[in-house]
């Protein structure tokens, strides 16, 4: 996610709460399967809209059944601070 990035009519999003604070995932025992939550109310629950994804490659031993926020692996960036123009290639990979 970019922040601090104006957007076609000339505005700029004002920073707020990072929405990947509220997404997590776990993966299964045996590393097939990943399930997906959202936080709400302070409680992780299941990702209502699809709760479970196949996985094509089987998860790493080390990272089953242990929970991830999303905020953990994917980071925000801002486009002011953060030299956007000279850094958006090393963003988004």
């Amino acid at each position: 996610m970019i922040n601090n990035i104006k957007c076609k009519y000339g505005q700029t999003k004002v920073n707020g709460p990072n929405p990947f604070d509220y997404l997590g995932y776990k993966y299964s025992e045996d590393g097939s399967k990943l399930y997906l939550f959202e936080g709400i109310n302070g409680k992780w629950e299941a990702f209502s809209d699809l709760n479970c994804y196949t996985l094509e490659k089987t998860a790493s031993e080390s990272n089953r059944v242990k929970f991830f926020r999303l905020s953990d692996v994917k980071h925000t960036y801002d486009w002011i601070n953060g030299n956007g123009y000279e850094n958006i290639s090393n963003w988004v990979k």
